[in-house]
């Protein structure tokens, strides 16, 4: 069965279905316009959460607002990670990029499947990101911080095992 095919069964299956159980048809609305104005409001929402990212990874090198603690290396092995910067910051740019050209892809493209389809693998990009900053962040959490105790500079919660 080909793709075609397969498709316009799909098509008589939702059809019939909605018309045996007297379920009304839903208007159809045009992908196009739909799906572009999303991911351009999706692409403009992405770039101050990815900015706000990257000036709170950078904070975290300046604990109160003092470069000392960088200088003498007292702070968290996992700063130096740049979760912010890389994972929430510049990788998701990619999909807010992407989604913000959406438009003028298609226009180019010739086809909205094509522009569609990088905005997928954009999204799958930035998922990834996402998840790389989700999980060091989370297994910094679960360390703890690192602060200057009666032993010296340690992270006096590391052994309690998230307790």
């Amino acid at each position: 069965m080909g793709p075609r095919r397969g498709a316009r069964l799909i098509k008589l299956v939702l059809f019939s279905s909605t018309f045996l159980l007297g379920l009304p048809s839903l208007p159809r609305l045009p992908i196009n316009m739909c799906s572009i104005g999303f991911g351009r409001s999706l692409g403009f929402a992405l770039l101050p959460l990815a900015t706000c990212c990257m000036v709170a990874n950078v904070l975290l090198f300046f604990p109160d607002g003092q470069k000392t603690y960088v200088q003498d290396q007292h702070i968290t092995s996992y700063v130096w990670y740049f979760m912010g910067i890389a994972g929430g910051g510049l990788v998701m740019l990619i999909p807010a990029c992407v989604f913000l050209g959406m438009g003028k892809c298609v226009d180019s493209c010739g086809t909205e499947t094509s522009a569609m389809c990088g905005s997928v693998f954009a999204a799958l990009v930035g998922l990834a990101g996402s998840g790389y900053c989700f999980l060091i962040s989370g297994v910094a959490l679960f360390r703890g911080p690192y602060c200057f105790t009666t032993l010296g500079w340690l992270s006096p919660f590391e052994n309690d095992e998230g307790r």
